[in-house]
């Protein structure tokens, strides 16, 4: 996943969502749905191209894959939390 700080939004593979939700036996389609209704996801809740870019889990620097979208000030995504203590 990868949260932009420019444009405040949180990206989320979607085979990771998938396995998430699957796992937990809770309805991807059904919580697709209700997480746009509240707003919490963009482009409709479709999945966009998202280039996860440098320092990714799992070395997808680059590489656009399918992501859904999430709106960080709706989810409460604080910027400071991303930020590691000087040694």
């Amino acid at each position: 996943m990868r949260y932009d700080p420019v444009t405040r939004e949180l990206a989320v593979s979607v085979a990771e969502f998938r396995k998430f939700f699957s796992l937990r036996q809770v309805d991807v389609r059904d919580s697709l749905v209700r997480l746009t209704q509240a707003k919490y996801l963009k482009h409709d809740g479709r999945s966009h191209p998202v280039r996860i870019g440098a320092g990714a889990v799992g070395g997808l620097s680059g590489i656009a894959i399918r992501c859904y979208v999430f709106d960080g000030d709706a989810i409460g995504v604080d910027e400071t939390a991303f930020i590691t203590p000087e040694a």
